[in-house]
């Protein structure tokens, strides 16, 4: 389920947005990736040093999974791009 949200930032932070986002279609996600990081930081330095460890942990591991998504991605798009380039 998602939440539409309007908001107003200064200039060029769309961009960068996009740009940190890997595409303007991806900077909601990446923003709600964000902003759950945070509140998740947030929430650690009230928690327990088990806990925290424990939620440490598992926003790294969100994250890895992310990146290994996105150079999944890339990759795919190089093969795709170099096939089409050997045929031509």
């Amino acid at each position: 389920m998602s939440e539409r949200l309007n908001l107003t930032v200064e200039d060029g932070v769309g961009e960068l947005m996009g740009e940190l986002a890997g595409g303007e279609r991806k900077r909601g996600q990446w923003l709600s990736d964000l902003v759950r990081a945070m509140h998740e930081t947030e929430s650690l330095a009230q928690s327990s040093d088990v806990e925290q460890l424990r939620l440490s942990f598992a926003g790294l591991a969100g994250s890895h999974k992310q990146l290994e998504g996105r150079v999944m991605g890339l990759e795919r798009k190089v093969a795709a791009q170099g096939a089409s380039g050997a045929r031509g």
